[in-house]
């Protein structure tokens, strides 16, 4: 299971109107996401080692890029 960066999300405008907005997801955040799906238990235990540290090096970068 993946996260999207963004989502839709229905907001209040005012006498019962409402709007549907982006709501933005940093790349750290969407990371961060990737990581904790794969604690879902349904993959190879290999496998997930594996995904952990690309996506632990990936959120090092990531981490740093953005600051």
């Amino acid at each position: 299971m993946t996260t999207d960066v963004g989502s839709f999300k229905s907001y209040q405008l005012g006498e019962g109107r409402t709007t549907r907005v982006l709501v933005r997801v940093s790349p750290t955040g969407k990371i961060c996401g990737e990581i904790d799906a794969l604690f879902d238990g349904s993959g190879e235990l290999s496998e997930v080692i594996e995904d952990i540290a690309r996506l632990g090096a990936r959120l090092i970068i990531q981490t740093a890029v953005e600051a």
